[in-house]
């Protein structure tokens, strides 16, 4: 049996084949945006319940240190936060998104180890004792 469902993520109106008499669960990709859906529904095809599985990945993040280009993973909320390293130079990031992942921000949390240990170094004014004073 042929019916029609909307994708609550993007609102793309498709047709989907029910199993006949049988109470069950669908899997199927939504042909608007990409992401799987999951379809709750009884034998009387009253749909019961939409969810978002999952989305394909939206976007690559840029590291705003050192202008790596990184693989995000999946987002499975409509809008989340997540704190992520570069995985070029280790930099800490939070990655911040809205509808889906259709806006995204990163911010830059705490720069790589390296940089932190040579920015303390710099920062030596020579006056500092190592150890006691005397």
């Amino acid at each position: 049996m042929d019916g029609t469902i909307q994708c609550p993520r993007c609102g793309e109106t498709m047709s989907v084949e029910f199993n006949d008499l049988e109470d069950d669960f669908l899997d199927v990709e939504c042909d608007g945006c990409g992401a799987r859906l999951g379809i709750n529904y009884t034998a009387t095809i009253e749909l019961e319940d939409i969810e978002v599985l999952s989305v394909p990945i939206i976007a690559n993040i840029i590291c705003s240190y050192c202008n790596t280009d990184n693989d995000f993973e999946e987002i499975e909320e409509k809008a989340g936060s997540e704190q992520f390293e570069c995985e070029n130079c280790g930099a800490l990031l939070e990655v911040n998104w809205t509808d889906w992942g259709e806006k995204v921000s990163v911010d830059l949390l705490e720069e790589p180890e390296e940089n932190r240990m040579a920015q303390e170094w710099e920062d030596y004014d020579g006056d500092r004792f190592w150890g006691d004073e005397i």
